[in-house]
């Protein structure tokens, strides 16, 4: 054993002891020489006390280094797991198989509020499987053996679940995905959509220009301008960059149609969301109208069938009564006219 001096700290010894952490004194129990006989034999026989404490400052820098806190960013989350190898790279199978297992698990639960509530979430993650586990042990209290193990099949499917998250800290993974304006494709985030778009817009005009200098033969210029250029562009022709226009065109209209316009607008805005969704519930009352009156009108249709029915055999009597009326009048007026004949005109029946 041998005595160490901190002459950064006047006010305390250290005695270092070989292979373990330095003791330190207070300036009362060692004030002296380091050659004060029955002080130093005391000094050391309390360095080897069980009570004796640790050194001031590493004392200290342990207890600063415990509270400093761990900032995650949440859009890095899972790639901080994987990189600290905290969950495995392919969790992503394994998380589908239990998302399966889950499934299945709750066709059968037995009757309770709270398992209800959560079940009634959309996701069901790990914390609601342990919460579950915990509620079926008074649920099936009466299947567990004396060796402390459930008989009950609900109870093993759970558990077979909760064992599957908790192997390579599976349940980690799924709490680290991206939500949010992070988790958006580069189609599905406004900004970076829009400048795909503007770089396809140009690369469509930078190719369509150059199938139009490839056409003029004599464009020196051009053929300049590409001599140091790769290889990869001085061995393009004329009709693969026609086709290449025709392919960026064709993506380009996909993109700006109409429809993807209402998609990406639906995507970003919920107020155009809610603004088409009161579009279509008038469309729907509009239809359900016209269906009330398209109902009416074939009422009414039956109902004209019917009147058209009963008249018909009134209007047959009505024309052979007129008929009768037309002759007797034609024959009036030609025995006025020494029996000349007489058509009255006009009217067909």
């Amino acid at each position: 054993m041998k005595e160490v001096t901190d002459h950064k700290e006047p006010y305390q010894k250290t005695i270092q002891r070989d292979g373990n952490r330095p003791w330190t004194l207070p300036w009362d129990f060692h004030h002296g020489t380091k050659s004060s006989g029955p002080l130093s034999a005391g000094l050391e026989l309390w360095a080897k006390m069980p009570f004796a404490v640790p050194s001031v400052r590493e004392d200290i820098e342990a207890l600063d280094h415990q509270h400093v806190p761990i900032d995650i960013q949440t859009s890095k989350l899972l790639d901080w797991l994987v990189d600290r190898r905290h969950c495995n790279l392919k969790w992503q199978s394994l998380v589908l198989t239990i998302r399966e297992k889950i499934n299945a698990a709750i066709q059968d639960m037995p009757e309770s509020e709270e398992i209800a509530q959560l079940l009634s979430g959309s996701y069901i993650h790990y914390f609601h499987c342990l919460r579950i586990v915990d509620l079926l042990k008074g649920t099936e209290a009466s299947t567990k053996n004396i060796f402390g193990r459930y008989s009950s099949q609900r109870m093993k499917d759970w558990q077979e679940i909760v064992a599957l998250y908790e192997k390579d800290n599976i349940y980690l993974a799924p709490e680290g995905v991206a939500k949010g304006p992070d988790a958006l494709t580069l189609l599905e985030y406004p900004e970076t959509r829009n400048q795909f778009i503007d770089e396809l817009m140009e690369l469509e005009i930078f190719l369509t220009q150059r199938a139009v200098e490839m056409s003029e033969e004599a464009d020196i210029l051009s053929v300049s301008q590409f001599q140091l250029a790769p290889a990869i562009l001085q061995g393009q022709t004329k009709a693969k960059m026609v086709t290449m226009v025709s392919a960026l065109q064709d993506l380009i209209g996909r993109l700006t149609s109409l429809r993807m316009q209402h998609l990406f607008m639906i995507l970003a805005s919920p107020r155009y969301v809610d603004r088409v969704t009161e579009f279509l519930q008038q469309k729907l009352k509009q239809s359900q109208l016209l269906a009330l009156k398209k109902e009416l009108m074939v009422q009414k249709q039956q109902e004209a069938l019917q009147e058209q029915a009963a008249l018909e055999p009134k209007l047959d009597l009505l024309l052979e009564k007129t008929k009768e009326l037309q002759k007797l009048i034609e024959a009036d007026i030609s025995k006025r006219y020494s029996g000349r004949p007489v058509n009255l005109m006009g009217t067909y029946l």
